[in-house]
C-alpha cells in the first residue's frame, strides 16, 4: 500500500492546483495529494514500515522487501506515465519520465 501514496505525494509536488478551476473533476484529488496532512501520513507510514523492516534479522530479507517497495513504485510511475503519454509502456522503450524530486 505504501508505494501508492508515496507516488501520489510526488505527483502532488508537481501539480499546479491553481490551474484547476473550482468544481473541476480532479481538483479535490489534486488538493489531497498536495495537502500537508497527506504528506505527514505518508511519511509516517514509511517510518513504520522502515521500523518493521529493521526488526527483520536477515539482511537479505530486508533487501528483498526494499526491492519490492521500489518495484511497486516503478509500476505506479508506469501507470501514470502511460496516462500522460497516452501510449503503452512497451512502445516507449521502458523509460520513465515522471520523477519525484
Amino acid at each position: 500500500l505504501i508505494p501508492c501514496p508515496f507516488v501520489y505525494m510526488g505527483l502532488g509536488d508537481h501539480m499546479d492546483l491553481s490551474l484547476c478551476e473550482p468544481g473541476h473533476l480532479y481538483r479535490d484529488w489534486i488538493a489531497t495529494y498536495k495537502d500537508e496532512q497527506f504528506r505527514q501520513s505518508t511519511w509516517q507510514m514509511i517510518a513504520i514500515a522502515d521500523e518493521l523492516n529493521s526488526g527483520i534479522a536477515c539482511p537479505d530479507r530486508q533487501k528483498n522487501i526494499a526491492g519490492q517497495f521500489w518495484q511497486s513504485v516503478e509500476f505506479e510511475y508506469r501507470f501514470f506515465e502511460e496516462i500522460v503519454n497516452l501510449k503503452p509502456v512497451e512502445e516507449r522503450n521502458n523509460t520513465l519520465s515522471l520523477r519525484i524530486q
